[in-house]
């Protein structure tokens, strides 16, 4: 193995700067051959087929919650993206109030110190908190 010497531990097999300048010939001449490779076009066509049936699968997944059968299970997995809409909490909020919690976007922990200092109240302002999908 190179860059080790017996009875020696090393944590990588490059120990000098010829092994460096041979591994990134070695790195070339791979990454030639991976462009080559896609280059093809029976390879770029079964990319493609891939690519659309894998988006048919993602599509059905997202619009049925999940599917299920003996050999998988695919659960469509989705986050969400919280704001406050400014324009409705300025609406909802004295104007005191509003010009401490907003900057030019509402301030989630001024909103919520307003809150535990009760004065607001979490329902007053619920119009206002916009939830958005993310991709699943």
């Amino acid at each position: 193995m190179a860059g080790t010497t017996k009875g020696k531990r090393s944590s990588s097999k490059i120990s000098s700067a010829s092994h460096v300048a041979a591994k990134l010939r070695e790195l070339a001449e791979i990454e030639r051959d991976i462009a080559a490779f896609e280059a093809d076009s029976v390879y770029a066509g079964l990319k493609k087929k891939h690519a659309e049936i894998k988006e048919e699968i993602d599509t059905f997944v997202i619009q049925r919650k999940n599917y299920e059968d003996d050999d998988v299970k695919i659960t469509r997995v989705q986050g969400f993206r919280r704001s406050w809409d400014v324009g409705k909490l300025e609406q909802i909020v004295p104007r005191g109030i509003f010009k401490n919690l907003v900057t030019m976007t509402a301030d989630p922990s001024k909103i919520d110190q307003y809150v535990r200092e009760k004065k607001i109240t979490a329902k007053q302002i619920k119009p206002a908190y916009v939830e958005e999908p993310n991709r699943p």
